[in-house]
C-alpha cells in the first residue's frame, strides 16, 4: 500500500489482529505522523538510509513511543545500517525487533572488522568509538558498489514489475 493512503491502512489495521507494520518507504517523521495519527500500524519500519539518519530516527521512535507504536528498523542495507540500527535499539525504549542479514555475503565479517556477535537473542552493543566499526577498507576495495535495478514500484506507488518496461 503506497505510504500516502494512511486511512486506508488504518482501516485494515482496525479489521484484523495481526500487528500491521509499515514505514520502509516514509522518509521522514513527517511521513510518519498521519500514520501514527491514525493509529495505521501496530509498528513503524523507518529505514536508516532512507530516513534522514539517526537523527530522524530517534525522532520518529520517539514520535512512535508517544503513540504506543513499536519500533522495527527495516535494515535490508548492509552491516553498517545495522549498527546504526542496533544503536537506536539501545536508545529507543519502544525497541521491539531488528532486520538484519548476518549472511548476506561471505566478506561481510572481514569487511567490517569481525563478526557481529548475537547471544541469547540480543546483540551487544561494540564497545569501539562511534558506531563500533573498524571498516576494512582493503576489502570493501575488492568488492565495489554495483547498482542493482530495482525498479519494483510503479508510476502510481504499488508494488510490482512494470508493464512498459524497455
Amino acid at each position: 500500500m503506497p505510504p500516502e493512503q494512511m486511512a486506508e491502512l488504518a482501516l485494515v489495521a482496525r479489521a484484523t489482529s495481526i500487528p500491521i507494520a509499515s514505514g520502509e518507504r516514509a522518509f521522514s517523521k513527517h511521513d510518519f505522523r498521519p500514520m501514527f495519527e491514525q493509529q495505521a500500524v501496530a509498528y513503524c519500519q523507518p529505514d536508516p538510509c532512507h530516513a534522514g539518519g539517526i537523527t530522524e530516527m530517534k525522532k520518529i521512535a520517539a514520535m512512535a513511543e508517544a503513540y504506543h507504536i513499536g519500533f522495527a528498523p527495516h535494515n535490508p542495507n548492509g552491516p553498517l545500517a545495522t549498527r546504526v540500527c542496533q544503536h537506536l535499539a539501545a536508545a529507543c525504549p519502544n525497541f521491539t525487533i531488528l532486520e538484519w542479514m548476518p549472511e548476506d555475503v561471505d566478506w561481510r565479517d572481514a569487511a567490517m572488522g569481525g563478526p557481529f556477535v548475537v547471544a541469547d537473542g540480543t546483540m551487544p552493543l561494540p564497545e569501539g568509538p562511534g558506531l563500533g566499526i573498524e571498516l576494512n577498507v582493503e576489502v570493501l576495495r575488492e568488492h565495489p558498489y554495483i547498482p542493482v535495478d530495482m525498479d519494483q514500484y510503479r508510476p502510481d506507488r504499488t508494488i510490482g514489475p512494470r508493464a512498459n518496461r524497455a
